[in-house]
């Protein structure tokens, strides 16, 4: 067996329930895009009314800064 099939068979930690690793996806995903949910549909490859109902019971608040202002806002750092 490849040291690589090894690597990928040993266990990473904790497992988290399929559920709460979708959840992260979108809210990612949207933190990602500045809160335009188009986008991160796109970039997640779902439909644009999925990520809607899938962010309305997720209570998701989008950023206060869209991605544009957040970018100038790293460089100034």
């Amino acid at each position: 067996m490849s040291s690589f099939s090894k690597s990928i068979r040993q266990p990473l930690g904790a497992v988290l329930p399929l559920h709460e690793v979708k959840r992260r996806a979108i809210v990612d995903a949207l933190d990602k895009c500045g809160g335009n949910y188009f986008l991160a549909a796109q970039l997640l490859g779902i439909g644009r009314t999925t990520i809607y109902r899938r962010a309305r019971t997720y209570n998701y608040q989008p950023p206060t800064m869209r991605g544009k202002e957040q970018m100038e806002s790293w460089h100034e750092s």
